[in-house]
């Protein structure tokens, strides 16, 4: 897909900059660009309409798994009864801290 989006690119550079596509009107020194034929529209047209379920069914992947993150955040923050989403990661902390600290005096006795 991407040789097909650079030979495009190509073509239409060389056509709206009025720059030769064959090589006997290069001079000297043949140019390091040549046209690429493009591929049939038909092929083109399959190949972005392949493109795109392929991009669509990422985004719905990308949409279920934060849903599914979001859902977890939900829990997490019933669980700790946080009420702000941005007091979350501290309340964790403070959690992880309170366990360690449990740990030490459990482990003293």
């Amino acid at each position: 897909m991407a040789l097909t989006n650079l030979a495009t690119m190509q073509n239409t550079f060389l056509t709206r900059n009025g720059m030769p596509s064959d090589s006997a009107s290069d001079g000297p020194f043949p140019s390091p660009i040549r046209p690429v034929d493009e591929p049939a529209p038909a092929a083109h047209v399959t190949a972005l309409v392949a493109q795109n379920r392929e991009l669509r069914a990422e985004l719905d992947q990308l949409r279920a798994d934060r849903n599914r993150l979001a859902e977890t955040q939900s829990r997490i923050m019933e669980l700790l009864n946080v009420k702000s989403a941005d007091k979350l990661l501290h309340d964790i902390r403070n959690v992880l801290n309170e366990r360690e600290l449990l740990k030490a005096l459990v482990g003293d006795l």
